[in-house]
């Protein structure tokens, strides 16, 4: 066996072994790979430190902080509501709910109202499960 492959296998089986460990102390180990959404800062420290125009991509600036403005105008005071503990009714959102919190929800909750998908077999969910509800 190659000593990088080792190396390899004997840090992920240390990883996978003290990981609830970690987890107690408040620390998320996770490896880096080329596939995982977490980037390895420490392999390229100048790819973060210099802006990019982003080529070929129009992120609409104007258009989004317009958006925002409309959300907050149209309806902040129903978001502004949401509880931020959890209430007694055990299927109501509330932002300090450990998975969906404020501003992912808040900006979920404007964007359906704004929108109004016709079918909620439209709506996907892309958290993790919890007691909160799925939208639609």
């Amino acid at each position: 066996m190659c000593p990088i492959d080792l190396y390899s296998t004997v840090l992920r089986r240390l990883i996978k072994r003290s990981f609830g460990l970690w987890q107690q102390l408040g620390f998320h180990v996770t490896p880096n790979h080329f596939y995982g959404p977490i980037p390895a800062l420490c392999l390229s420290p100048a790819l973060w430190s210099r802006l990019s125009d982003l080529p070929g991509i129009d992120l609409r600036d104007r258009d989004q902080l317009a958006l925002l403005a409309d959300f907050a105008r149209d309806f902040g005071p129903e978001y502004n509501a949401f509880s931020h503990t959890a209430t007694p009714c055990p299927w109501e959102y509330y932002t300090a709910n450990g998975a969906f919190e404020s501003v992912d929800g808040e900006v979920l909750y404007r964007m359906i109202r704004r929108f109004k998908p016709k079918e909620s077999s439209r709506l996907v969910r892309v958290t993790q499960p919890t007691s909160q509800p799925r939208p639609g």
